[in-house]
């Protein structure tokens, strides 16, 4: 999966970023846990595609409303398989 944040997502990614010293990724795997809690997200039950459909909105709707931006040269999808070496 590739996702492209908006210039404003990216810069609030970099402010926490900045305030915080952490990776990025690490920051949004925190900001998508606390997520998956508050909407009670089991990641071993499977999901369908409309599951999959409203994860994606609801991402959306995150970015948008929390303006997180990853920056120049900074994918999503960099930042998963960054995660999967962890």
């Amino acid at each position: 999966m590739n996702v492209k944040l908006t210039p404003h997502a990216a810069e609030l990614l970099e402010a926490v970023r900045a305030q915080r010293q952490e990776e990025p990724e690490l920051i949004l795997e925190q900001a998508l846990e606390a997520f998956a809690q508050e909407r009670h997200v089991d990641a071993e039950r499977p999901v369908s595609g409309d599951d999959q459909q409203q994860a994606v909105r609801e991402m959306i709707e995150f970015v948008k409303q929390n303006r997180v931006h990853l920056g120049p040269g900074i994918s999503v999808r960099d930042l998963i398989h960054e995660g999967h070496r962890l």
